[in-house]
């Protein structure tokens, strides 16, 4: 049952990640930092508490939506500027740092579009800061408001910028998120895998971590006997699309 319930799950799962990727091409863009005046990156620069942290995310939220309310979703993409890579060195600092609940909410609802918006090479200036915080400490978080945008950040900057799943830093810490004993981390890593297998013009590297036994004996226990039903649907999700994409074919998991 679960197995066939992850199958379709696994295909809805694509069709809304095509959907959306459509939907980002064709999305008007806005001038976000062009539209931050000088008052804001001052602000933003001496931000050392989560208020004025806070308040300048409510401002982006305002050039972007229209209005000051973080906790919505951003229908509009965001247009590359001379500016970006200091934007980036901001809201990465404030992700990693700061544990005010509702500014890294705001953080991750952003940072996706940003993502998207700025070109690799500024990216993967922050991309080991990033994918360490998401899988180490967003990952970790009980609020399901947060750690339910963590995941869709850190697949923006694999597609991005193409990170090596297997390397040694990255390959470790999704096997201590396995691990965690907080069922939102086991299932955020499950669920993260589940998604790289979606996109077979990166299927080598979903190979490679798999040649890892274990990830593969990890998974196997998650998807059979983990407590929690939504980390078991996830890490069956995760040998759906480990199958269909043929890592396990590739070499025994």
């Amino acid at each position: 049952l679960f197995r066939k319930q992850s199958r379709w799950k696994l295909i809805n799962c694509r069709n809304t990640n095509h959907k959306a990727l459509i939907t980002h091409k064709m999305q008007p863009q806005k001038d976000l930092c062009g539209q931050l005046n000088q008052e804001w990156w001052d602000n933003a620069r001496e931000a050392e508490r989560w208020k004025p942290k806070y308040e300048c995310m409510k401002e982006i939220f305002n050039v972007l939506t229209g209005c000051e309310d973080t906790n919505v979703e951003i229908e509009y993409g965001i247009k590359n500027h001379q500016k970006g890579r200091a934007l980036m060195k901001i809201l990465t600092r404030w992700l990693i740092n700061e544990n005010h609940v509702w500014t890294r909410i705001a953080i991750l609802r952003v940072m996706p579009k940003l993502i998207q918006a700025f070109p690799k090479k500024t990216i993967m200036k922050y991309q080991n800061e990033l994918s360490e915080t998401i899988m180490t400490k967003q990952w970790t978080e009980k609020k399901k408001a947060l750690w339910v945008l963590a995941t869709p950040t850190l697949m923006a900057l694999w597609l991005k910028t193409g990170f090596e799943l297997n390397d040694y830093e990255h390959r470790e810490k999704l096997i201590a998120a396995l691990k965690h004993r907080g069922k939102e981390c086991r299932m955020s890593a499950a669920d993260f895998i589940a998604k790289c297998t979606m996109y077979p013009k990166r299927k080598k590297q979903v190979i490679a971590l798999c040649e890892d036994r274990d990830i593969g004996g990890i998974l196997s226990k998650l998807a059979q006997s983990d407590k929690d039903k939504t980390v078991k649907l996830a890490g069956c999700l995760a040998f759906v699309g480990l199958n269909e994409c043929g890592a396990l074919k590739a070499k025994k998991v």
